[in-house]
């Protein structure tokens, strides 16, 4: 039944509000469940490392439970840290959409990859950037950071010492290719769609994090309109993931 004239503006502000409230609280049950599933290991790894530091014998002992300690601390950072950012897309996701202002990505991507290269060579990785002048897409700043760190946090965690990573952005007349790639062990073809779903990391189950890098870069990218592809790097080593940006007209 359609409200009277003089009220429908107040009708229309008000479902506004109660659809994104109930996307609110669907974001909130989601990272509830995520995080209660996700940071059940690592709280258990502090427990008992803990309790094996309180029965040391020796000093060398409680030192290496302490190490472990630390060590699964840290990686319930990096879990809170990613699922609070997947909490972030999805509310993104649920918001009316709106159109997002001109960013040059090149000088984002460029700026991002330096502050990077420290790590990189700690992990005795090559790290560079490849481009040419600039590349306007629209996006939010914020997110298309969190977007690249990620395909650079996963290239650092997977391709492995001694190997290169090359971070590019080139224009062309119709898109915007972001490209990641390195040349370690990449990925095979028949599992590229397994490291796509959350919470998943394919081979990699030794390796840090969660499984959570690709499918971020991915749902950031949809909600600017961009698509993400993962292929074999050059000479069909390593991996290559391009995440092409519409051109702007």
């Amino acid at each position: 039944q359609q409200a009277p004239s003089e009220v429908q503006g107040l009708v229309d502000t008000f479902n506004s509000f109660m659809v994104r409230l109930q996307a609110a609280l669907d974001a909130l049950r989601h990272f509830s469940g995520n995080a209660s599933h996700q940071l059940r290991t690592p709280l258990a790894i502090i427990r008992t490392q803990l309790a094996l530091a309180g029965r040391a014998a020796t000093l060398e002992e409680a030192q290496e439970a302490a190490h472990k300690g630390d060590a699964a601390v840290a990686h319930a950072e990096r879990i809170l840290a990613q699922l609070l950012l997947m909490a972030k897309i999805d509310a993104a996701g649920s918001d009316e959409p709106q159109k997002p202002a001109l960013i040059d990505i090149a000088a984002l991507a460029q700026q991002l990859t330096a502050d990077r290269v420290p790590a990189a060579a700690e992990a005795g990785i090559d790290l560079g950037y490849e481009g040419d002048g600039p590349a306007f897409v629209r996006a939010e700043p914020l997110l298309f950071g969190e977007l690249l760190r990620n395909l650079v946090e996963n290239a650092l965690a997977y391709a492995g010492r001694g190997a290169e990573v090359t971070v590019s952005v080139r224009a062309a007349a119709d898109a915007v290719a972001l490209t990641v790639e390195d040349n370690g062990p990449g990925i095979p073809a028949e599992r590229r769609g397994l490291v796509r779903q959350r919470f998943s990391r394919g081979e990699h189950r030794d390796a840090p994090g969660m499984g959570l890098g690709l499918p971020i870069v991915e749902e950031i990218a949809g909600l600017f309109e961009a698509t993400m592809t993962l292929e074999s790097g050059a000479d069909g080593q390593g991996l290559r993931v391009v995440v092409r940006f519409p051109a702007v007209n």
